[in-house]
């Protein structure tokens, strides 16, 4: 399929009834913490903070038997826009009690960005299906941005997933997975033209850190005067990591 083709097949995803009632109650935080709790309360301060971000369209062909492989290509939706899709390849490696040969369609929802959807994740799956039959395959992975995973496993950046399946065979494993973005509809430029005038960042300061599981993440949004409208992100596929009392960087902006 040409590029073209496989935008034009993610907005007939996006069409799809099943998909915008996904869509719908993923945005509904009353759907996990009922309104009667009041404000300011743990469960609604958990869900807030955990909330999923991006509805997630998985196709993927499997195959384990006690040592697994999977490779996929799916959508991922933006829930607040969900005409903004970044499309995107991986394949995971696994290990556990298997015994699947299978190809199906998932769904699901993360916790990350529509367009942050690169990276490495680590998660556990657990499903069956029988000859002729299709059941259901499910898996829920967190991700991990870098190493040491100890310290830098994103409990923010889950992503669930339950695939219909059809194939043979059960079992449960847990597997390594790495997500490459290939296309973003809306995806930003990273390389602005010289200018006459320039604005250099050399050092910001982080004074009250919002992550409890690690740094802050930070990256650049640019719009200049003779492109209005026309934005430049830095860097393009990471973000800077930032500790209270660190952060010192350079980049510069021209205009």
């Amino acid at each position: 399929m040409k590029p073209q083709e496989v935008l034009d097949l993610a907005g007939e995803v996006a069409r799809m009834p099943e998909m915008q009632r996904v869509a719908t109650l993923a945005r509904q935080s009353d759907v996990f913490a009922s309104d009667t709790l009041g404000d300011g309360t743990i469960i609604k301060e958990i869900i807030a903070k955990y909330a999923p971000q991006s509805l997630i369209v998985n196709f993927s062909g499997m195959a384990d038997v006690g040592f697994g492989g999977t490779v996929y290509i799916g959508f991922a939706f933006d829930l607040d826009e969900f005409d903004r899709v970044a499309i995107f390849i991986g394949g995971s490696v696994g290990v556990g009690v298997d015994a699947i040969f299978a190809i199906g369609q998932g769904v699901g929802l993360s916790a990350n960005a529509y367009s942050d959807m690169t990276g490495a994740c680590l998660g556990a799956d657990i499903g069956a299906a029988f000859l002729g039959g299709a059941l259901l395959d499910g898996s829920l992975g967190l991700s991990v941005p870098f190493v040491p995973i100890r310290t830098h496993l994103k409990l923010s950046q889950w992503t669930g997933l339950v695939y219909v399946i059809e194939g043979i065979g059960a079992g449960f494993e847990v597997y390594g997975r790495f997500t490459l973005q290939i296309i973003n509809r809306s995806l930003p430029d990273i390389v602005q033209p010289s200018a006459a005038h320039s604005t250099t960042v050399s050092s910001i300061t982080c004074y009250n850190t919002q992550d409890s599981t690690g740094n802050d993440e930070l990256y650049f949004e640019v719009t200049i005067d003779d492109k209005p409208g026309k934005i430049y992100r830095y860097p393009l596929w990471d973000y800077f990591s930032i500790d209270e009392g660190g952060g010192d960087l350079e980049y510069r902006f021209y205009n």
